[in-house]
């Protein structure tokens, strides 16, 4: 818990050589976020302790995700949204 919130950490993802580029760790996370209980807010990673810090940043925004204040990247429960996404 964080602030009394619920989230998942993402510590990192693996993905063969061979299947890069495949789309893989999109659709994995997109899997993620649509079996996430209503009670957890959302996804987070540290994002100072990333390797891959420009391609995981652009990764979390191509899911809705941002960079929050305490500098993790975040990407929030879409059960949990009001408005519809793009």
């Amino acid at each position: 818990k964080i602030f009394g919130r619920k989230y998942i950490v993402l510590n990192y993802v693996t993905v063969d050589t061979k299947h890069r580029g495949g789309g893989y760790s999109y659709r994995m996370m997109n899997c993620l976020l649509s079996v996430l209980n209503n009670d957890i807010e959302g996804v987070l990673t540290n994002y100072s302790r990333r390797i891959n810090k420009k391609p995981m940043k652009k990764f979390f925004e191509c899911l809705g995700g941002f960079k929050n204040e305490l500098g993790y990247l975040e990407i929030k429960n879409p059960k949990n949204k009001t408005e519809m996404p793009c």
